[in-house]
């Protein structure tokens, strides 16, 4: 068995879960992540952060295009947030950014595998939130596993996006509505 090594952040670690999130990104080549529900106001990655980033799958278990366009049109007014989404608009039309909708399945905790250029794989597990102070009263928790089983975890979200179905261009027609709207 492959030795794991893991690191554990939480609400109060020296380092952010964001910036965590973004050097695990630097270092990938495909990024796979699992979450429940996208909150945009809450994503917040620079693109140079994901320059070396070839694909990034999102798989969200719900969504709601309404409830996306206010929050778009929200973000888009604001000149301090609009980059954040202009960054999702931006992998989306790259077609590096790739989402699909899973309203039969479940998973629990939410995670990401990170895919080097040498298919070593790097597990972020737990909570998936960028902004501060996080949206919870308790502690916000995720742990990082390099190596170990995070191959076979990439292998398990494989057959969940198989059975998932593409709102990329849902995505982008959304955005689009909401840029046209500010």
């Amino acid at each position: 068995m492959q030795l794991t090594r893991s690191e554990l952040i939480h609400d109060r670690s020296r380092r952010s879960l964001r910036t965590v999130y973004g050097d695990l990104a630097r270092e990938a080549r495909r990024i796979d992540a699992a979450v429940d529900r996208i909150r945009l106001s809450g994503l917040d990655l620079a693109y140079e952060a994901l320059a070396s980033v070839e694909e990034l799958r999102v798989l969200v278990t719900e969504i709601n295009a309404a409830t996306l366009k206010f929050e778009a049109e929200a973000i888009l007014a604001d000149a301090q947030r609009a980059d954040n989404l202009r960054v999702v608009m931006r992998l989306l039309a790259e077609e590096r950014l790739r989402v699909r909708c899973a309203p039969l399945l479940d998973w629990a905790p939410n995670f990401s595998v990170f895919a080097d250029p040498n298919g070593r794989c790097n597990l972020f597990l737990g909570v998936h939130w960028f902004q501060i102070p996080y949206p919870s009263r308790g502690p916000a928790l995720a742990v990082v596993h390099r190596g170990g089983e995070a191959g076979g975890v990439r292998a398990r979200f494989q057959e969940m996006w198989d059975l998932a179905h593409d709102i990329g261009p849902a995505l982008r027609g959304v955005f689009e509505a909401a840029e046209r709207a500010t």
